[in-house]
């Protein structure tokens, strides 16, 4: 909250739900980047990255992820109404431009999965609302987003963007925090506390109270099977 100062959201109750799991007290100490997210792990200015993180390769050598909460789909979002999109193929094509932020998902997509598609690039410290600002300006023609994303984008401009349905999603991604890359400790022991949470029902609570539209998040499945009960 800008005036208040008040943090709160989805990952915001399921770091402090790991504190209180953990009996730890969690100090939000500095808002970053995930550009530069990476580089304040590296030199300890924090011990944990507490945003939600795709799970992402071009990461994974450079620091240690913790047991998924979630997992969440990337979609073609366009402009409501949009016609032309009906495959993969048919936005695979020079003459379309691809909404995108340096470094992140979208940009990543965009160069894996659609080579002959234009980009419209953004610096990598513009936020997401940004990338689907240059879809509704008629700068790109679509974009690559999570509906988490796109759900809070739609709240503040509706009617504006729309998922395409049509195209299955192009990549589902866990969702995790991340630590110093060889903080092994730590890692066991927030990824323990995530599965203990996980196994008793302290995560989907919170993902229901924050998810704009049910079936949102794809949750993650029990490690096990409950055997039936004889009498």
């Amino acid at each position: 909250d800008g005036k208040t100062g008040q943090l709160s959201g989805l990952v915001y109750d399921i770091v402090n739900e790991i504190g209180k799991t953990l009996n730890l007290k969690i100090d939000w100490v500095e808002e970053t980047t995930f550009a530069a997210g990476t580089e304040g792990l590296k030199t300890s200015r924090y011990d944990m990255l507490c945003a939600s993180l795709y799970m992402r390769p071009n990461l994974m050598t450079r620091v240690e992820y913790v047991q998924p909460y979630y997992y969440i789909p990337v979609y073609v979002v366009q402009r409501k109404g949009e016609q032309r999109f009906k495959t993969k193929a048919s936005i695979d094509r020079p003459d379309i431009k691809i909404g995108s932020i340096d470094g992140t998902i979208p940009q990543l997509i965009a160069t894996e999965d659609f080579k002959r598609a234009g980009l419209y690039s953004l610096p990598d410290s513009s936020p997401y609302a940004e990338n689907m600002l240059s879809v509704t300006t008629h700068k790109a023609d679509v974009t690559l987003i999570d509906p988490m994303i796109f759900y809070g984008f739609d709240k503040n401009n509706p009617g504006q963007l729309e998922i395409n349905h049509d195209i299955p999603p192009l990549r589902v991604f866990a969702n995790t925090l991340a630590v110093q890359k060889g903080e092994h400790d730590l890692e066991t022991m927030i990824s323990n506390a995530i599965r203990f949470m996980l196994n008793n029902n302290k995560i989907d609570p919170l993902i229901s109270k924050y998810e704009p539209v049910p079936g949102t998040v794809f949750r993650v499945s029990a490690p096990y099977q409950q055997a039936g009960v004889t009498k």
